[in-house]
């Protein structure tokens, strides 16, 4: 018999694990993206891809590369997102080497600089 939670019984707690959420700027708590458009989570590189996002989100206009052959995305180019108050929030990644390319054209953002 499962154990009763600070959160309630396990059938509440199991019905809350498929509940929409909102992803909001980790700075200012301005809604960013919700679950609703949220893609397959990417663990290695920490980021939540989404496939939309809210106004509060601002794509860069200038395309950059990930030079350093430490890391993880080496050899990806994106395009660097923001949040309205300035905080960085991600990239969307418009090249990338295979193993990442089910993110290509998604909005990859930070898992560290979001709360839910």
């Amino acid at each position: 018999m499962a154990e009763q939670g600070a959160g309630g019984p396990p059938e509440e707690a199991e019905e809350y694990a498929d509940a929409p959420m909102v992803f909001q700027c980790g700075q200012c708590q301005r809604v960013v993206a919700d679950s609703f458009a949220m893609a397959e989570l990417v663990e290695e590189l920490g980021c939540v891809p989404f496939s939309a996002v809210t106004e509060a989100v601002v794509m860069g206009d200038q395309l950059s590369s990930t030079t350093n052959r430490s890391d993880i995305d080496f050899g990806c180019s994106y395009m660097p997102l923001t949040c309205v108050c300035g905080c960085e929030l991600g990239k969307v990644y418009q090249a990338t080497v295979p193993e990442f390319d089910t993110l290509r054209n998604l909005y990859t953002l930070d898992v560290t600089r979001v709360t839910t």
